[in-house]
């Protein structure tokens, strides 16, 4: 019996180190490429939009509000056409 508790035990240490060395890589990497991420993502909406969006910055949280996942979006702008970007038509200085 007492032998079955120590192989659970080992097990279920096993599984958890497991588990936080696949949510410690995983942080490390949305936080290490977030700013490639968000600059695909503006280039794609860029080529399929008529007007122009330009986004400031992003901060990805990923235990502030745990078990969710909060993106930050800073100065987002929205021109109605990408020559003529004096006045936008949305100017929002923070996006969550």
């Amino acid at each position: 019996m007492n032998f079955n508790k120590k192989v659970v035990k080992k097990a279920l240490i096993g599984i958890a180190i497991f588990f936080l060395v696949i949510v410690t890589v995983t942080t490390i990497t949305m936080q290490w490429f977030q700013d490639v991420v968000t600059q695909k993502i503006v280039t794609g909406l860029n080529d399929d939009f008529n007007g122009a969006l330009v986004i400031e910055d992003t901060d990805i949280a990923p235990f502030k509000n745990f078990p969710y996942i909060s993106l930050a979006i800073k100065n987002v702008q929205v021109f109605e056409d990408k020559e003529d970007m004096f006045a936008p038509i949305l100017d929002v200085s923070d996006i969550y």
